[in-house]
């Protein structure tokens, strides 16, 4: 085995984990990014979690549940074993108020509409129902219940999310900052310095392995160059999946503890129609898309994202469509006809586009070869605004912005949501279309479901809401000295069984 720097266990046994920017928020109700939802898997455990092999969903804070004839009530028991990081037992009370919070108007949860399989849950978000309406009940101290109001396949999905975990009704608030943290999972939260680090230490009541982790060290590093060589060193443990320069990586595969995979990450192009009429116009988008080369971009990236053609993520379809042919993209001719056609041509030549991203690696090399394109291609004039995550966040939620490169992550291991995400952007008469599709899933077996997914596929990728771009890949670096870390093709990540082995010395760089 040939590894990357030096291997040493480090005295205090604290994993240093390197990130890319801060948290925009831990608490469950509120963790949309994907920083956030890593650090909160560490922070709390829900009704179900991944199986290590991550191909199935296995209890977490529950040791046992029972499915009604009808497939609509689930009734979850609760171990009497488990606690909170403060030694108070975690209690069916405890996701009740977790749910009854998540799920209240006064809370506007941006991911709420999430749970609206949960009986009166759709009533309560929107005020129509009081709280105590909502299909999630305590039977006793340690019995859950949860109604459905229609059955959802992916409902182990959705309740082995971060933004089903419990919360303790014993604390008044919750606050994601305020220390120390009152958590479930393997980690409690000890200490968080903006633009520096997040600190976990190990919870003192969550069961751990022999020689396990005492705590994470998420270390937030915008500087490209230096994660490497921190790791090197063994000032860090593990690199950020989502930074990694792209140009070391054929020189990094001979390393046993560089690992490239596909990942959940899809890089997407979104129009703003309520900015400009001709973004309404089919044809402008598709005069757009035909214009991009993704191989080009792809080999120019040294295969750092995948050309991806689907609005569903790599990550979440794995094999299934391997057999769908889907025609490269790719057709500067037919991208001119298109614009010329539209009528909109003189339009979109008086108005030069502005496109926001935010300023991480790769989009800026991503969006410069996409200018270029689109300027030699179509004569298109674009102006590109690099954006913090933050002032990203903030456009995309005000639409002040023409154009805009982003980069979607599921809010559950299911297309579903993936679809559900483009809804909004459909034009009336087939959005009704594409939510009957969506609803037919929701009753099908798992082979028909696929095929109903891969038809909303097909009927996006001639509309054009947005586009899709690139799959993603996680590329990092593990010491081999860590064990148990998992991480999985739907960007989720396991910290429960982390622990510190040591090896026989292997070769250095």
């Amino acid at each position: 085995m040939k590894y990357y720097g030096l291997t040493e266990i480090p005295i205090d046994r604290i994993l240093v984990y390197d990130i890319d920017t801060n948290p925009i928020n831990l608490d469950p109700a509120y963790c949309t990014d994907y920083i956030g939802q890593i650090i909160c898997q560490a922070l709390y455990e829900p009704l179900f979690i991944r199986s290590i092999d991550g191909r199935e969903w296995q209890l977490g804070a529950a040791e046992s549940y029972n499915i009604s004839s009808d497939g609509l009530i689930h009734t979850f028991h609760l171990p009497n074993h488990k606690y909170w990081s403060d030694g108070v037992p975690v209690v069916a009370d405890d996701f009740v108020f977790a749910f009854q919070r998540l799920l209240s108007p006064v809370t506007k949860s941006p991911i709420a509409g999430i749970f609206d399989c949960i009986l009166h849950a759709e009533e309560v978000r929107e005020g129509l129902l009081p709280i105590t309406e909502l299909g999630v009940k305590a039977l006793d101290t340690f019995t859950l219940q949860i109604t459905l109001a229609y059955q959802v396949p992916f409902l182990k999905a959705l309740l082995g999310s971060p933004y089903a975990a419990p919360i303790p009704r014993h604390i008044a608030e919750i606050n994601q900052f305020v220390l120390p943290s009152i958590t479930n999972g393997p980690f409690i939260l000890s200490d968080y310095v903006s633009n520096q680090y997040v600190h976990l230490d190990a919870n003192p009541y969550y069961p751990s392995p022999k020689d396990g982790v005492r705590g994470i060290h998420f270390l937030i590093n915008r500087n490209l160059g230096s994660s490497l060589e921190f790791y090197k060193q063994n000032h860090v443990h593990i690199t950020c999946n989502t930074y990694f320069p792209f140009n070391r990586i054929i020189e990094f595969k001979q390393y046993s503890d560089f690992h490239i995979e596909e990942s959940s990450i899809l890089f997407f192009m979104l129009f703003n129609q309520n900015r400009h009429k001709f973004f309404s116009d089919n044809r402008i988008r598709k005069a757009l898309y035909y214009a991009i080369d993704k191989e080009l971009i792809s080999r120019q990236l040294q295969g750092g994202v995948s050309p991806w053609n689907h609005f569903v993520s790599k990550g979440l379809v794995g094999d299934r469509w391997s057999n769908k042919e889907v025609n490269n993209t790719f057709n500067p001719d037919q991208a001119r006809q298109l614009l010329m056609n539209s009528g909109y041509y003189n339009d979109l030549m008086n108005h030069p586009l502005n496109i926001i991203y935010a300023d991480f690696y790769p989009n800026r090399e991503i969006i410069e070869m996409i200018q270029e394109m689109w300027q030699s291609i179509l004569e298109v004039k674009v102006n590109l605004v690099s954006t913090s995550f933050e002032e990203h966040t903030q456009f995309l939620e005000t639409g002040n912005y023409d154009l805009c490169l982003a980069l979607l992550t599921p809010i559950y291991s299911d297309p579903f949501c993936s679809f559900q995400y483009f809804l909004p952007d459909v034009e009336t008469g087939i959005d009704e279309k594409l939510i009957d599709y969506l609803e037919q899933s929701l009753e099908e077996e798992e082979e028909r479901r696929w095929e109903t997914y891969f038809r909303i596929d097909t009927l996006l990728r001639e509309l054009l809401p947005g586009f899709p771009l690139f799959n993603g890949k996680s590329i990092y670096m593990v010491k081999p000295t860590i064990k148990g870390y998992v991480m999985f093709p739907d960007g989720g990540v396991s910290f429960r069984n982390l622990r510190w082995r040591p090896i026989s010395r292997g070769t250095k760089s």
